[in-house]
């Protein structure tokens, strides 16, 4: 059973893979039929390049809702640690 069940995630894992890959290469066209009218300073065309960034951020893990909840964790994690530093040196 454990079989079946790591192959089905195996096929997941895949599908997930396949399907940022095809989300990455539709963002990539989006972005190049706009660049260089952005860069020209076609206002339209900047936020346009800026949404898709954005998005291919998001799809990759690297948006800044996601960077600061690892910076808050790891803020909160320290703060526990020097507290309980603290706790234990007053003893």
């Amino acid at each position: 059973m454990r079989t079946v069940q790591r192959a089905l995630h195996d096929r997941e894992v895949e599908a997930v893979d396949t399907y940022r890959q095809i989300e990455l290469a539709r963002l990539d066209a989006l972005q190049a039929g706009c660049w260089e009218a952005a860069l020209s300073g076609d206002r339209i065309a900047v936020e346009t390049v800026l949404k898709v960034i954005e998005q291919r951020c998001r799809l990759l893990g690297l948006s800044a809702t996601t960077a600061t909840k690892e910076s808050n964790q790891g803020l909160f994690l320290s703060t526990n640690r020097l507290e309980g530093s603290a706790h234990r040196g007053s003893r």
